[in-house]
């Protein structure tokens, strides 16, 4: 049974680790590394059941497992937290989004840039694509910030698009730019302005929803998408976050020891004070 158990881990740990690294990193060891044994079948199904999103099933189609345990995958929405902040309203589709960021740097990594193309276009993990985001109207009412970044691109107000297009097709700048170099480039791109920018209209639409009648609940979603889009799902519930995140907290995390601003739970200290200010303005959003 142990040798089943660890071929079945096997089959699903690249879909895993391609989704949330670190449960992939748990399942590895507790499957295959370790010698799974019956004391640990409470533990392996909770860890199984934790990346059923990963593999798109639900418990709907599990049904009850042959121990007679009920399959469970409902959501508190109000229980689910990204590196601390608790949810008011259901964020969680937005905050995968750093698994298409993880899954397109995977791609590009293997050449496969019609996948990639793909990915980006259309979106696979999220309720939004990325291009979606990099080509949202919405960007407009960030005013200044926006403007600086399309007038540096000769007035392209699709600049990230534009920049995504070029290096995944090797044309423009980037004709003849090797794998590793349009790997970090797209993942780069994805994560720094386009998320960036995603970030920012979410706040601003928060904001200007708070001083209209009777949209409370509205701006208080915007909000919360806002920080889903800044921590991101593979970061964990936990405050500090997790190892593999994509989005700009984990971005924030792998930066802090060289720039000498790391918290001493290692933890960077931007991340720190910008979880702060979430926390104490979603509290004024419902005053």
């Amino acid at each position: 049974k142990s040798f089943s158990v660890e071929l079945y881990a096997l089959s699903i740990g690249a879909r895993v680790e391609a989704c949330v690294p670190t449960a992939y990193t748990t399942m590895e060891k507790l499957f295959v590394t370790d010698t799974f044994t019956e004391t640990k079948r409470k533990e392996g199904i909770d860890l199984i059941q934790s990346v059923y999103s990963c593999l798109r099933v639900t418990c709907d189609q599990i049904g009850t497992y042959r121990t007679g345990e009920e399959c469970s995958d409902d959501i508190d929405v109000e229980a689910v937290s990204y590196a601390g902040y608790y949810q008011t309203f259901d964020a969680t589709m937005a905050s995968r989004i750093d698994r298409d960021i993880l899954q397109i740097k995977i791609l590009t990594g293997a050449k496969a840039y019609g996948a990639a193309l793909d990915f980006y276009t259309y979106g696979y993990n999220s309720d939004v694509s990325l291009k979606d985001l990099a080509t949202s109207p919405g960007r407009g009412k960030i005013g200044q910030i926006y403007n600086s970044f399309r007038n540096y691109f000769k007035g392209d107000g699709n600049y990230a698009d534009t920049l995504f297009q070029d290096i995944i097709n090797n044309e423009g700048d980037f004709t003849g730019a090797s794998t590793n170099q349009v790997r970090s480039l797209v993942t780069g791109l994805l994560t720094n302005i386009i998320m960036y920018m995603a970030i920012l209209e979410k706040l601003y639409d928060a904001l200007e929803l708070c001083y209209s009648p009777n949209t409370t609940d509205v701006s208080v979603q915007n909000f919360d998408r806002a920080v889903a889009y800044y921590v991101g799902s593979i970061e964990g519930p936990l405050e500090g976050g997790l190892a593999g995140g994509q989005l700009l907290y984990g971005v924030a995390k792998g930066f802090c020891k060289a720039f000498s601003t790391c918290h001493t739970n290692k933890n960077a200290l931007s991340n720190i004070e910008i979880m702060q200010a979430f926390d104490d303005a979603s509290t004024l959003l419902v005053l």
